[in-house]
């Protein structure tokens, strides 16, 4: 067996191990989800998930705006925000987006965030 094939079987057992991991840890949300509203009473958590075409659920998209954060915001920041995101380049495609506030001494707030497959009007 040349050093090629050692290296490509290699990688393909790292791979699939990494991608075991991302399912796994996707799989917590409904968890994450629970212990944020259970410890953050009135936050707003959204979590969508679809099913694929052999019954299995997948992670679609996933949101988060804390309470305390949003009061803060509307209290003590100027009432303008800006919307940002970036990709997410791991085994599982998507998008981090996140609503920046400014404060008052001009330093950036965030007010909330959202993990989805991809930037569009419903998400």
């Amino acid at each position: 067996m040349t050093t090629i094939d050692k290296c490509k079987k290699a990688k393909k057992k790292v791979m699939d191990k990494i991608h075991a991991d991302h399912v796994e840890q996707f799989s917590r949300f409904r968890d994450y989800k629970d212990a944020i509203l259970a410890t953050n009473p009135n936050s707003t958590v959204e979590l969508d998930t679809i099913f694929d075409d052999d019954g299995s659920e997948l992670f679609q998209r996933f949101y988060i705006c804390f309470d305390v954060i949003r009061k803060l915001w509307s209290t003590w920041c100027r009432p303008i925000f800006g919307i940002d995101g970036c990709f997410l380049k791991c085994t599982l495609k998507g998008q981090l987006l996140a609503a920046m506030g400014r404060d008052n001494n001009n330093g950036v707030y965030p007010i909330t965030w959202a993990i989805v497959d991809v930037e569009n009007e419903k998400n």
